[in-house]
């Protein structure tokens, strides 16, 4: 989530972002082989045997924690919540012992160096704890990645084993709707237009409390305010109710 009022820093932007991303193809390969399926489904036997599982990572592995609790959601109908291993450390802790499997990040780096206190408090739990981005566990083809481009190799044995899962807990996930929202005041307002499946909007510059923000050219300044990140991507979703 980006907040307001600050850049994007995307993954893939600065100097040497071609060649920090090169490899990645190849990294994801290596990972993909690093645990055959026969291991998966051993692993998704203990772990989707429940109706609970607790998924955490830290810094750039918190958003995997994330996309793996949705997956598994998703596809195997399981309560599967993601935490930042800071916040674990605090109340959630309590609804840990051995009956909930955790899943935890811990990839080569700052984030996962600083699982280190979560993974010693739920060794204290008795928790039974899958470590993906270790030999351990779920390992990946890490040598080499920068650690914020991690993330795009944790994922991959995350959904392999959400399909595992999935078939073990009965087969065929459910298909789900696509939901597309406007903003709450597209109803009030359709002030703006761009975006959203049309074509790119007309971009104008206005500055604002010292910096300048990119808008599509009919957009309001009241508009700016409550929807700044999806014109700064241009893609304001107002513009559905002009663009129809």
């Amino acid at each position: 989530m980006w907040p307001f009022g600050t850049n994007v820093n995307l993954l893939f932007s600065g100097e040497h972002a071609a060649r920090d991303a090169a490899t990645l193809p190849q990294a994801a390969q290596r990972t993909l082989s690093l645990r055959p399926d026969e291991y998966l489904t051993e692993v998704a036997e203990r772990l989707c045997d429940t109706e609970r599982v607790v998924i955490t990572g830290r810094g750039y592995s918190y958003a995997t924690a994330r996309e793996a609790a949705l997956k598994l959601m998703e596809t195997s109908y399981l309560s599967a919540h993601a935490f930042s291993g800071a916040d674990l450390l605090h109340g959630p802790l309590a609804m840990i012992d051995q009956s909930v499997p955790v899943i935890a990040i811990t990839s080569p780096g700052i984030g996962g160096d600083a699982m280190a206190p979560l993974l010693r408090r739920l060794s204290e739990l008795d928790a039974p704890v899958l470590r993906v981005g270790h030999p351990d566990g779920l390992p990946i083809a890490a040598d080499g990645i920068v650690e914020h481009l991690l993330p795009i190799l944790e994922i991959m044995p995350l959904q392999r084993l959400a399909w595992r899962c999935a078939l073990d807990r009965g087969g065929r996930p459910r298909p789900t709707p696509r939901v597309v929202q406007d903003h709450p005041h597209a109803l009030r307002s359709g002030a703006c237009s761009g975006g959203g499946g049309v074509s790119a909007p007309r971009v104008r510059r206005r500055r604002a409390a010292g910096s300048v923000a990119l808008l599509p050219a009919s957009c309001t300044a009241g508009c700016a305010v409550r929807c700044q990140p999806d014109h700064a991507l241009g893609r304001c979703q107002d513009a559905r109710l002009s663009a129809v």
